[in-house]
């Protein structure tokens, strides 16, 4: 995993936007997950997040994608500020909701 992240780091360099891909199923963004954001915006990266493998949430009328994609955002903002307003896009790379909506954001 360090070794991924180290990757991460160096693709970031060479990259105009980064796109930090999540797993919805986790629930809760991880350290990493943070250090990663952090270090893309002191590179002076754009960013958007990806919340991948919506479809193994159980979604109904009152708990949509985008309610997901919601506490997403709070849980980054409340940690990392400076990423208000910042595009989280729910999907699902199994089924593709979702992905259509990825490239326009970019």
């Amino acid at each position: 995993e360090d070794m991924s992240v180290a990757d991460a780091l160096r693709a970031m360099k060479l990259a105009e936007v980064a796109v930090l891909v999540l797993d919805a199923e986790a629930m809760y963004i991880q350290r990493q997950e943070l250090a990663l954001c952090n270090a893309v915006i002191t590179e002076g990266r754009a960013l958007v997040i990806a919340a991948n493998k919506m479809d193994l949430l159980e979604m109904s009328d009152e708990y949509t994608p985008q309610d997901f994609a919601d506490g997403v955002r709070e849980q980054i903002e409340s940690r990392l500020p400076i990423l208000r307003k910042i595009p989280i896009v729910p999907m699902s790379c199994l089924t593709g909701e979702g992905v259509p909506d990825l490239l326009p954001t970019l």
